[in-house]
This record gives C-alpha cells, structure tokens and sequence, in this order.
C-alpha cells in the first residue's frame, strides 16, 4: 500500500510540474488574487474592468469591456529575461468583441501576440511561442474597439522548442527528390 501511495504521489507531482500553469514568470496569472499585479489602462474612461468569479480555472478572472472604438490593456512588466523562445499562453472568453488577444511587447515595441478572438465565443485557449531578445518583456491583456473578453489562467514562460519546426533562420530549403518515388507515381 505504501508503493502505491509513494508511485501515485510521484506522478502527481510529476504532472504538476509539466502543467503549464506550474511554471510561469507571471504574478497572479490566474487572478486569483485579484488584479494584484497588473497595470490597467485605457484610452478614454469608458471601459469596464473587473474581477469575475466567472472563471476558466479556480474562482476568479478579470473582465473587460469596451465601446465606441476603445482600447483596453491589463499590463505586467517583467524584468530580466534571457533572450530566447518564449510561450505566452491563456484562455480567453468573448462577447461580442473585435479583438481579444494576449500581446508581448519591450520597451521599444511589440515582439508578437496570440491570435485573435473576436466574435462570442466560451473560453478558449490562445498560445503563441515568441522570441525574445530583451531583457524586459511586458504582457498585456487586449481588449480593442467593442465587446467584452474574460481573461485567466495566463502564462509566460520560457519554450521548449526542441520538437518545434521553426521558419526563422539563416537557412535555405532546398527540394530533394526521391527518384524512385518520381518515377513511380508520375
């Protein structure tokens, strides 16, 4: 009985440490503490910001909505980062928005974001691996121009690429030809 319980505690433990909310550079990313953490702002004073206990995973998310061509943005700066892959992930649910996304940016501009969502939608995940070549990274929630979009369990943590077939780099790709296989079918 002790074996079990032993192995059973492993694997728990296990897979708690490759969960992708076990590890990330981000303060309070389930919000569950509220907005503690986080930096609000917005181009006018016609947005709505929250804490909702309509979340993704645990009690509480944050909630933002805007109208009338508004930008709305929930910011965490992070100092210090290796230069590397990054992956910024979380779920996103929407109510009639333009655009939701998660974005990374430097101090000098952008360095990528997830895909949008736009439309209504239940919580769906949005991911995206990016390169960093910074050593401050900021990430921000993004609600622009109408609707609302709940946000929760973020993450920011540094990629494992090694499976990943990258597009970027010095290289070329040059065509090889199976000659037998040419032959064979045309």
């Amino acid at each position: 009985m002790k074996r079990r319980t032993v192995i059973g505690l492993c694997v728990y433990l296990s897979a708690s440490a490759s969960s992708p909310y076990a590890q990330t550079l981000l303060l309070n990313g389930d919000f569950e503490a509220g907005d503690r953490g986080w930096s609000a702002w917005s181009r006018t004073k016609e947005v709505t910001r929250a804490v909702s206990p309509d979340a993704h995973g645990g009690g509480r998310c944050v909630m933002m909505c805007v109208s009338n061509g508004n930008v709305a943005t929930l910011s965490q700066r992070l100092p210090a980062l290796a230069p590397g892959p990054y992956r910024l992930s979380g779920w996103v649910r929407t109510e009639g928005a333009s655009s939701a996304h998660l974005k990374l940016e430097s101090d000098s501009g952008a360095l990528g974001a997830t895909a949008v969502v736009s439309g209504t939608h239940k919580w769906k995940r949005i991911t995206a691996t990016i390169p960093c070549r910074t050593e401050t990274a900021i990430v921000r929630c993004v609600l622009m121009k109408e609707g609302a979009a709940w946000f929760d369990d973020l993450s920011f943590a540094p990629a494992d690429v090694s499976g990943e077939l990258s597009l970027e780099g010095p290289w070329r790709f040059a065509p090889t030809w199976d000659e037998e296989f040419v032959a064979a079918y045309f």
